[in-house]
């Protein structure tokens, strides 16, 4: 169901990948299931942010109930991203300099998506080397070679979208 969701912002409809979205949540929360709840939940907020609402994923993310240290990571890089999406550019910096600091320790998907994420906020906050820094340092493992796991995962989405409007 959470590839719906993701089907539907690929095609975009934004608004109805924002709905579809929260009666998933809802459904994995009623269904004791905190880490799918955890997912469309992050899905939501990141549709929400691209549609300029970013003050409300901004909230929903903070009351959002996450477990462990990767979860945790993986929605303070959400929060980071919204805060300076609100200009918040002094907390948003805050955020990712504590998120950068505990990327060795996360595992490499999510070293990925956090890293990523830590580079927009340093982008978008004018500290850009920073972010060259942080993309280097994610997107190259200890060998140097590029790593695009994440970027390849997202354009298999795109490449089902595709293939669902033919």
């Amino acid at each position: 169901r959470l590839l719906w969701v993701r089907a539907l912002l690929m095609r975009g409809e934004e608004e109805a990948a924002v709905e579809a979205a929260a009666r998933l949540r809802a459904a994995e929360e009623k269904g004791g299931n905190p880490a799918g709840a955890m997912e469309a939940g992050m899905l939501r907020t990141r549709v929400l942010t691209n549609l300029g609402r970013a003050d409300r994923a901004l909230a929903e993310l903070e009351a959002m109930h996450v477990v462990g240290s990767e979860a945790t990571a993986r929605r303070e890089v959400r929060i980071a991203m919204c805060r300076v999406s609100l200009g918040e550019f002094t907390a948003a910096v805050r955020g990712a300099d504590s998120l950068r600091a505990r990327l060795p320790s996360l595992p490499t998907s999510s070293r990925e998506e956090v890293g990523y994420g830590v580079a927009v906020v340093y982008h978008r906050a004018g500290r850009l080397r920073e972010a060259a820094e942080v993309f280097d340092g994610v997107l190259a493992n200890e060998q140097g070679e590029s790593r695009a796991l994440y970027f390849w995962r997202q354009s298999l989405f795109l490449r089902a979208v595709v293939a669902l409007q033919r």
